[in-house]
């Protein structure tokens, strides 16, 4: 692949990394900004050559200082010669937290020194008293959370300052302060089953994903390697981690919703009440003019009403499994990345690397 790059920044010096892609022999086309790379300056072209060498669900992202917390990023899919063949719905999704600031009002901000007010910025001061309800704000580690997003679309909460976010919690609803594009994804309706390619491009908090209609889902990949099928009901992924997933539908299904989510817990003085989990859901919907292999979109104002947030996860199971699971966690059957096994079958995609 050659991927030409032009700066159109007029401060800042930018670099693309190819997460997930081996550069063998070839590091000086890795994207580390100061380690393989001096940044690509304004106003200047830079050619990355890149082998796609090992196939897989990987992503490109900002390279340098926290750009990337800028939304500078996106899926990186490379096919094996018999996947290009296959018929089988793949529609990549990413997701993770956000934040309305620009990456250097942030970096100014330090917000690990935040409490020192030492530089101006608008970290902390966005975030409501008690740094529990989303609408108002979350304090998590030491940013303040703004957003979930789901393929670029979630709430938008208002930025209001401590004042006036808590006045809308104790007096308004605070869902008339938010707004949202839902979107809507349409499959084959012959479709009996589907492949989400999932990528957490968020900061630095974790994200989740859930069925709703009871069933489960097979984990069948790992950044980039093949697995032998996981069942469970949550899925868990780390920042940069990316996991494909295959979906069965009945027979009579006409649809099936998904509830991505933020799965954190508070901290500080929020730890006298739970906090807020932001959560996008989304509809995969089968129809009748999407043709086999293929997918389309819809996008859709969500009605004011709609809830937005939830206190715990919502899973049907009574003792759901919870894939790459951080932490043990009570209630729930936690499986870790040691509990994953290789696809054996699928080794020969990394022979031509050996080879060399």
């Amino acid at each position: 692949m050659r991927i030409t790059v032009r700066n159109n920044l007029q401060l800042e010096g930018i670099t693309l990394h190819w997460h997930g892609l081996h550069m063998l022999d070839n590091y000086w086309n890795d994207g580390a900004a100061f380690v393989s790379q001096c940044p690509i300056s304004s106003g200047i072209e830079f050619t990355y050559v890149v082998r796609a060498d090992n196939s897989g669900t990987h992503w490109w992202h900002a390279h340098s200082g926290i750009a990337r917390l800028d939304g500078l990023f996106g899926p990186l899919v490379v096919l094996e010669p018999d996947e290009i063949k296959n018929k089988m719905t793949s529609i990549p999704i990413t997701m993770g937290d956000w934040y309305q600031s620009d990456s250097i009002s942030y970096a100014a901000n330090e917000p690990f020194r935040i409490k020192m007010n030492m530089y101006p910025g608008n970290g902390r001061s966005t975030c409501s008293p008690d740094h529990t309800p989303f609408y108002s704000g979350l304090l998590v580690t030491g940013f303040c959370l703004d957003s979930f997003v789901v393929n670029g679309h979630g709430q938008l909460r208002l930025q209001e300052g401590k004042i006036s976010a808590l006045i809308f919690e104790l007096f308004l609803d605070p869902r008339k302060a938010l707004f949202s594009i839902g979107e809507r994804f349409l499959i084959p309706m012959s479709a009996n089953s589907f492949q989400l390619r999932m990528i957490n491009t968020g900061f630095e908090m974790f994200s989740a994903v859930t069925r709703l209609d009871g069933q489960r889902f097979n984990v069948t990949a790992s950044d980039g390697r093949d697995l032998e099928p996981m069942t469970g009901d949550v899925l868990i992924l780390g920042v940069a981690e990316t996991y494909d997933i295959h979906l069965n539908l009945s027979q009579n299904q006409k649809s099936v919703f998904l509830r991505f989510w933020l799965p954190f817990d508070h901290i500080g003085d929020a730890s006298r009440k739970p906090a807020h989990q932001p959560f996008v859901d989304i509809e995969f919907k089968r129809d009748a003019s999407v043709l086999e292999g293929e997918f389309k979109t819809e996008f859709f104002m969500r009605k004011p009403d709609e809830p937005i947030f939830q206190i715990s996860p919502k899973t049907v199971s009574a003792e759901p499994v919870w894939i790459n699971c951080p932490a043990p966690k009570k209630g729930v059957v936690c499986r870790t990345v040691s509990d994953f096994k290789r696809l054996e079958s699928s080794d020969y995609k990394f022979e031509s690397e050996r080879q060399e």
